[in-house]
C-alpha cells in the first residue's frame, strides 16, 4: 500500500515517508488526507467533500 498523503496548498501527492511537500515544502499535517482513503488518482479531483471523509476515515480509524 502507497499512503501517499495530499498537500492542499500545492494539490500534489507526496510519498508516504516524507516530512514536507516536495513542491513547496509544506509540513504534511498531523492527519493528512491519505490515497487510500480517496478514490481519485489525479491530485486535481481531490474535493473538500473527500479530504473531509478522509480525515474522518483516519480519525475512526486512529491513523495518526
Amino acid at each position: 500500500m502507497s499512503r501517499m498523503w495530499w498537500c492542499s496548498t500545492c494539490r500534489s501527492w507526496n510519498g508516504s515517508k516524507l516530512p514536507a511537500c516536495l513542491n513547496c515544502e509544506r509540513d504534511r499535517p498531523r492527519l493528512p488526507v491519505r490515497d487510500d482513503n480517496v478514490p481519485v488518482e489525479h491530485s486535481d479531483d481531490v474535493t473538500l467533500f473527500m479530504r473531509a471523509r478522509a480525515r474522518l476515515i483516519a480519525l475512526k480509524e486512529g491513523d495518526l
